[in-house]
């Protein structure tokens, strides 16, 4: 019994190895791996430089303080894809714009692009914040554009940092 729950895990991975054939030009274990496997490499191993992850997570954070709800993961692939970059770090760099921060964001954003050329409302005049005014949108645009800019930088360095320090502390270990 003891055995078998200690070979618990290795059997839950080889279950996903199954489901692909080899893989062209590799040989022995490597070439049983399966697409969900090779997924996951590609998505956690691939482009993993600190420079790269600071390049993607930036850019996830960009998209995200964008108004394209529901497209942030389809651009950050379309984005990553080609410059080769970790597409799981910039969609995890995406999720800074949580329903817990959104509003706060959205708020930032569209207040900031008013100040950045959108025509000023009146003190009075609380029909701008109103989602379905089109000034509103093309406010949090901008505003998000600079605020993106902004936080992508600040996120990017702050993970180029970890990232070096942890590849060598794993180098020197």
């Amino acid at each position: 019994m003891e055995e078998a729950a200690a070979k618990w895990p290795d059997q839950w991975f080889n279950f996903f190895d199954m489901w692909a054939p080899p893989l062209a030009g590799q040989s022995g274990d490597a070439s049983h791996r399966g697409w969900l496997t090779r997924l996951r490499h590609l998505l956690l191993h691939r482009h993993t430089e600190p420079s790269r992850l600071a390049i993607a997570v930036a850019i996830g954070v960009f998209i995200a303080l964008t108004p394209f709800y529901g497209l942030h993961t389809l651009l950050v692939a379309a984005v990553c894809w080609p410059l080769r970059l970790n597409i799981a770090a910039a969609i995890l760099a995406t999720q800074i714009a949580n329903p817990f921060f959104a509003p706060g964001l959205i708020a930032a954003s569209a207040w900031l692009g008013s100040r950045l050329g959108a025509p000023a409302p009146s003190a009075s005049d609380t029909s701008w914040w109103d989602m379905r005014n089109p000034l509103f949108y093309a406010a949090w645009l901008r505003g998000g554009i600079v605020l993106g800019l902004a936080l992508g930088l600040v996120f990017g360095a702050v993970t180029w940092t970890v990232a070096k320090r942890l590849r060598r502390r794993h180098t020197n270990a």
